[in-house]
């Protein structure tokens, strides 16, 4: 899907006088190979040719801009995105600051009107990598991004953002993603930056603060407890349901991401559905969906744990594992069950209909599974 492009070549020098020569490695490898020197980076344009040595500043190749730059430098060309120029925007302005925000920053001017950015003619070697550790950040801030750039050339959602990625935002962010090197939280990070930058605001710097303070252990248990979760705002907690564990329920809530698992005093999520309307709580891959064919309202609750702010915006990256169709045929069942101890006029009436149906990636449409309400009648 991507493919290195050939953006600029550098020329180094020794720093003691040595002869300048020219090289085709990329800025990152030449930043692991010189470390301990005291070189300087010099970015000229793709046209320099061989041995030509650098030449007078009027006669030197236009600089490339911070965007050919980041294309070497994480071995991938930075998605085009006409149609949406403050996406494109904030993708450059994003990836600018995450991948080269360490140390001496590697200093980029964002033009607040065209989005344009331009790069400076010469960084110190040091001021990029000045130990093991500065390399190691570069490294995780590089990998996150080149992630984030193959997640929004994937999606790159379906309208322009509609505003700027803030700068307290990014600084927060890179200095949360310096210190991420499992893979999963990488790709954890990535996802996030590639969200906020398709439509800032999404990921609130509660949220960052969070992300930052977890392990992967934790992470792993939150994304497990997601794959219950329906519609976005809710676990479903029936007493009898075994899963998820009331541990981990109650794990989820010492994390401040849901609402108290216990039954006594806990909370219930309130329906009304309109006359001749339906709703369909959707989960990760299955779901159940009401049919109100009645004249009247239909107002019913269930039991649920309730998930906090900050629970709602990971969900909205996070890729929870499947769990097949029993929890949600569970949920159906009992759901039946409340009708049944309490029927509702529309419910005696015969005109509810409920179904475990299957959710549709992308799509606002369901397939139905089969009816769970009102039962087959035996022939």
């Amino acid at each position: 899907m991507f493919r290195l492009v050939p953006a600029f070549r550098h020329f180094w020098a020794s720093g003691t006088g040595g002869t300048e020569r020219n090289t085709s490695l990329d800025v990152f490898r030449c930043s692991v190979c010189c470390a301990g020197g005291g070189c300087k980076l010099i970015l000229c344009s793709s046209e320099v040719a061989g041995d030509n040595m650098p030449k007078s500043d009027d006669d030197k190749p236009p600089l490339p801009s911070i965007r050919e730059a980041l294309s070497e430098w994480l071995g991938v060309r930075l998605p085009g995105l006409p149609p949406m120029p403050q996406t494109l925007k904030n993708l450059d302005k994003a990836v600018s600051a995450v991948v080269l925000s360490v140390g001496q920053n590697l200093t980029a001017r964002v033009d607040a009107n065209t989005g344009k950015v331009t790069a400076v003619a010469e960084v110190s070697q040091r001021a990029i990598t000045q130990n093991t550790e500065d390399s190691r950040k570069v490294e995780n801030r590089t990998e996150i991004g080149r992630l984030a750039l193959e997640e929004i050339a994937t999606n790159p959602g379906p309208s322009d953002a509609l505003s700027e990625i803030e700068d307290d935002w990014l600084n927060t962010f890179s200095r949360s993603a310096e210190d991420k090197t499992s893979d999963d939280l990488r790709r954890l990070y990535s996802r996030i930056l590639a969200g906020e930058i398709r439509q800032p605001g999404s990921f609130s710097l509660r949220t960052l603060q969070f992300i930052s303070a977890i392990s992967r252990k934790e992470a792993d248990s939150i994304s497990k407890y997601f794959s219950f979760a329906f519609s976005g705002e809710v676990v479903p907690n029936y007493e009898e349901s075994q899963t998820p564990e009331f541990e981990h329920r109650m794990f989820m809530e010492e994390l401040g991401l849901a609402s108290s698992p216990s039954s006594a005093g806990g909370l219930y999520w309130n329906v009304e559905l309109e006359p001749n309307s339906y709703i369909v709580f959707d989960g990760r891959e299955f779901g159940v969906r009401v049919v109100n064919n009645g004249e009247a309202k239909l107002t019913f609750d269930f039991p649920c744990q309730a998930l906090s702010q900050i629970a709602k915006e990971l969900l909205l990256i996070a890729n929870p594992p499947p769990i097949g169709p029993s929890f949600a045929e569970e949920f159906a069942l009992n759901l039946i069950k409340h009708f049944e101890s309490e029927p509702p006029k529309v419910f005696k009436e015969g005109k509810i209909l409920i179904q475990l149906v299957e959710i549709i990636p992308g799509s606002d449409e369901v397939k139905r599974v089969k009816d769970l309400y009102p039962p087959k009648k035996r022939k």
